[in-house]
C-alpha cells in the first residue's frame, strides 16, 4: 500500500494546505464573475470612493485584490500562505496602488487607522483552535480600520449548512480527482481530502472552520469593539434568513 506523500493537519493545518498548488486547483472553479459581481455589489453599497484604501484580509493569489485595484482604488492583500503572496506579487508589477504581503491575521498590521475597508471574503475566518483567536483577528482589523471604517466578513451559514451537509462526493479539477469527506465533530465543519497529485502520489489534507452562530460572531465583534451595521445571506445582497441563506455577511462598523 502506498504511504501518503504528505500528511496533515500540522500543527496548524491551513498553514500546508493553503500553500499548495492542489488547494487552488481544488477551488478554482469558484465562479470570477460571481465574485466580481459580488465586489461590485458591496463597492456600490459601501459607497466606496474612488482612492480609498482597501484591505483585502486573507488575500489568496490577490485575484480580488487585483479587481479591486482595477475598480480604482489604493488595496493592499495580505495573507499566509508564502507562494500565494509571491504569485501575488508576480502579478502586481510596479502598480505603486496594489502591494501584498505575507500576514499572520491574527497579529496586528501595524497600521492603525489607515483602511476606509477591510474585506474578509470567502469563509477566510473561523481556521483557528480557540475563539480567543477569532476575537484577535477582529481586534487587528478594527486598529487598521479609520474611525468610522467598515468591515467586510463573508462566512458560511452555519444553519443551512448542517442542514445540506454531503458527507462525501468526488470532484475533478484540473485534471485531479479530489475524493471529499464533510462532517460535524466538536464544534466543526472538518473535510477530508484525498487524492493523487499529478506523479500519482497519494495525498491527504483535512479543512477545519469553526460552526459559528450569529449570535457567537456578534459577541466576537462587540468585544473588538465592532457594530453591525447590516447582514445579508447571499452574494447578490439579498437580506439573510437563518434557514435558506447560503451565506452569512456581516458588515460592521468602527
Amino acid at each position: 500500500m502506498d504511504s501518503p506523500a504528505s500528511v496533515s493537519p500540522p500543527a496548524e493545518w491551513f498553514a500546508e494546505w493553503f500553500d499548495s498548488d492542489y488547494y487552488h486547483r481544488l477551488y478554482y472553479a469558484h465562479g470570477e464573475a460571481e465574485a466580481q459581481d459580488f465586489l461590485d455589489r458591496l463597492i456600490a453599497w459601501l459607497r466606496l470612493k474612488s482612492g480609498a484604501r482597501v484591505l483585502d484580509l486573507a488575500c489568496g493569489r490577490g485575484r480580488h485584490s487585483r479587481y479591486l485595484r482595477a475598480q480604482g482604488f489604493d488595496v493592499t492583500g495580505v495573507d499566509l500562505s508564502t507562494r500565494s503572496i509571491a504569485y501575488a506579487q508576480a502579478q502586481a508589477s510596479d502598480d505603486a496602488h496594489l502591494r501584498f504581503r505575507r500576514h499572520d491575521m491574527r497579529e496586528p498590521l501595524h497600521e492603525p487607522g489607515q483602511y476606509h475597508v477591510i474585506l474578509n471574503l470567502f469563509t477566510s475566518f473561523g481556521y483557528f483552535d480557540s475563539e480567543a483567536e477569532n476575537v484577535l483577528v477582529l481586534r487587528a482589523a478594527a486598529e487598521a480600520l479609520r474611525p468610522g471604517g467598515e468591515l467586510v466578513i463573508d462566512y458560511l451559514n452555519t444553519s443551512r449548512v448542517r442542514q445540506t451537509l454531503v458527507a462525501a462526493e468526488e470532484k475533478t479539477a484540473g485534471g485531479t480527482t479530489f475524493r471529499l469527506r464533510r462532517r460535524i465533530h466538536d464544534g466543526f465543519f472538518e473535510k477530508e481530502i484525498d487524492f493523487r497529485d499529478d506523479a500519482g502520489r497519494p495525498h491527504h489534507f483535512r479543512e477545519r472552520v469553526q460552526a459559528l452562530s450569529p449570535t457567537q460572531l456578534e459577541t466576537y465583534f462587540a468585544l473588538a469593539g465592532l457594530r453591525v451595521r447590516a447582514t445579508f445571506g447571499d452574494y447578490t445582497l439579498a437580506p439573510y434568513d437563518a434557514d435558506a441563506s447560503p451565506r452569512l455577511i456581516y458588515v460592521v462598523k468602527k
